[in-house]
């Protein structure tokens, strides 16, 4: 038989099984036809060792041994090394298997691909993870003896229909290009507007419904937009008292809105200092993006505005399964972190190799 002919057969077996497989089936289909040995071993580059085993299975019938593969023995030279890399791995901010390369041959002289390594890595439960942020002027202790004894009593008590909860935030979309990911062969393109146009959105989840009233401009948030919200608020409420967790931000704290909501019956609860991870509207907000805004074209501000507008008007509707998972009593914590590695996250700056 040609070599070339061979050399076909195997490239198309090889799309359906490993190479190994596909030299184990050549070779006993050879036998049977009583290809000489030396010829089998020349054609498919196998040892005559290999080809007696294989003959020998072929005659015992042992065809399931013929198509399996053992797992191999041999033990990766970075498993010696396992400890110094994984502790180099907790100690700094490698971004990339580049940079875990680099720092592998430098504290153990091995150099291997990226492949191995990242083989290594994940067979070590590592993989890349997004980083998540924590103000540095955060004091996790406060935020935790808020939540304890202020926010999570309040969702108890809006849970049983006591009160209305409402976390109030705004966000400040401006219009231009949202990186996303869409599943694709290749890489897409998304066009981007061009200006830098606005659009404002202070917003009031209600905790049990989920349902968000709004306040909107493409200019700024002020004082009065605070009390236009409460105003909204008041308007359309049940009959329950109306509780409001907020932010810092200096027009919401002002004694204008902190007079007007007392003398309406609301009453502000304002979260810790540098605490948006207990503010629970900031995760709409990402909602947001990720649904209308992330790799979407919007062709005028209007379109903007009406994407935004849309998916908003719809937490208690289209997006309520989302949101009963979103806005829940779950949420981050960083008490529990060791000052080690508070020191480390607020400390860090970029991995210098």
């Amino acid at each position: 038989m040609e070599s070339s002919k061979i050399n076909i057969v195997m490239e198309m077996l090889e799309k359906i099984v490993c190479i190994t497989i596909v030299k184990r089936i050549l070779c006993v289909i050879l036998l049977a036809f009583e290809i000489e040995p030396n010829i089998i071993a020349e054609k498919l580059k196998l040892s005559k060792p290999s080809i007696k085993k294989y003959e020998l299975m072929l005659n015992e019938g042992r065809i399931n041994e013929l198509l399996t593969i053992k797992g191999n023995s041999r033990k990766s030279e970075l498993e010696d090394y396992k400890d110094v890399i994984l502790s180099e791995l907790e100690a700094g901010e490698y971004k990339n298997l580049r940079q875990i390369q680099a720092m592998i041959e430098k504290k153990t002289g091995l150099k291997r691909s990226r492949h191995r390594i990242n083989v290594f890595l994940k067979k070590n439960e590592y993989r890349p993870i997004k980083v998540g942020f924590i103000p540095s002027k955060a004091n996790p202790q406060e935020q935790r003896s808020f939540y304890e004894t202020i926010q999570k009593p309040l969702m108890d008590s809006a849970k049983a229909g006591k009160i209305q909860l409402f976390f109030v935030d705004a966000s400040h979309f401006v219009m231009g290009g949202f990186v996303g990911v869409i599943w694709s062969k290749v890489r897409r393109f998304v066009k981007t507007a061009s200006g830098r146009s606005r659009y404002n959105v202070l917003g009031a989840l209600n905790f049990v419904t989920k349902k968000v009233e709004t306040i909107t401009n493409d200019s700024y948030i002020r004082a009065d937009s605070v009390i236009a919200l409460i105003d909204k608020l008041v308007a359309n409420g049940v009959g329950l008292p109306i509780k409001l967790i907020l932010d810092n931000a200096a027009y919401q704290r002002c004694n204008l809105v902190k007079d007007y909501a007392r003398s309406v019956g609301v009453e502000l609860i304002f979260l810790p200092t540098y605490s948006p991870n207990l503010n629970l509207i900031e995760r709409l907000w990402k909602f947001v993006k990720s649904e209308v805004l992330n790799a979407a074209y919007h062709g005028t501000f209007d379109e903007f505005k009406t994407a935004i507008d849309h998916c908003v008007s719809q937490t208690d509707k289209e997006f309520k399964p989302q949101m009963d998972i979103l806005i829940s009593e779950k949420v981050q914590l960083f008490d529990v972190i060791s000052k080690q590695d508070l020191a480390v996250m607020f400390n860090q700056t970029a991995f210098a190799a």
